[in-house]
């Protein structure tokens, strides 16, 4: 290829690269403005604060340990929240007695409070917001605590738990064990912005 070639192509490469923007750029200017759709999407999204100092030793007799749990909203959009709780021993469970404000202690069934929630009862909203625990007969909604007030953005819930008491007779009795804690949230708004009762919008999220 001699050198009057080359420069025919060097400048037919300069010429395209020269009049496709060109084009582009006339059939931008060519569409009508539109305005854009700007979509704030709310976002749900919790934190389980807990304080659990580090256990050294259990030891006979009565044992008693710091365990608070309260769930916080780092979402942006206001949102209801349950939380599951167990033992990771079912004997401990039913031995220990659980706190919710350091100085009262229950049992654990009395703890779950199930008076309060025989079959039939409905989960509803209170001016203060109180932990109820669901044991319903509704396979989707049970054997969870349901905070009834919904929390705004960077709002926590009051204390699910704050202190556990465990009771060995002996040295043999005494076991490791656990208290396991995860907590699930739904937003408490329906897409029109209206807010749901905390039973309304658990059920229309699990349907």
């Amino acid at each position: 290829m001699n050198r009057k070639k080359i420069f025919m192509i060097l400048g037919s490469t300069v010429i395209l690269f020269v009049i496709i923007p060109m084009i582009v750029l006339a059939y931008l200017r060519s569409i009508p403005n539109e305005k854009k759709n700007e979509i704030d999407v709310k976002s749900v999204r919790e934190t389980i604060e807990e304080t659990f100092p580090t256990v050294e030793s259990q030891k006979a007799g009565e044992n008693t340990f710091q365990k608070e749990v309260a769930v916080k909203n780092n979402g942006t959009a206001p949102c209801y929240v349950r939380v599951y709780m167990n033992f990771s021993d079912s004997t401990i469970r039913d031995s220990s007695k659980l706190s919710i404000d350091g100085t009262n202690f229950k049992k654990w069934d009395d703890y779950l409070n199930k008076e309060a929630t025989l079959p039939g009862t409905l989960l509803s909203d209170t001016a203060d917001g109180e932990w109820i625990y669901l044991d319903s007969g509704n396979e989707k909604l049970d054997k969870y605590f349901y905070y009834t007030k919904y929390l705004k953005p960077e709002e926590s819930t009051d204390l699910l738990l704050k202190k556990i008491k465990t009771t060995y007779e002996n040295l043999q009795q005494i076991t490791d064990f656990q208290v396991i804690v995860y907590s699930e949230t739904v937003q408490a708004v329906d897409n029109e912005g209206n807010f749901l009762s905390c039973q309304t919008a658990w059920e229309n999220f699990l349907r």
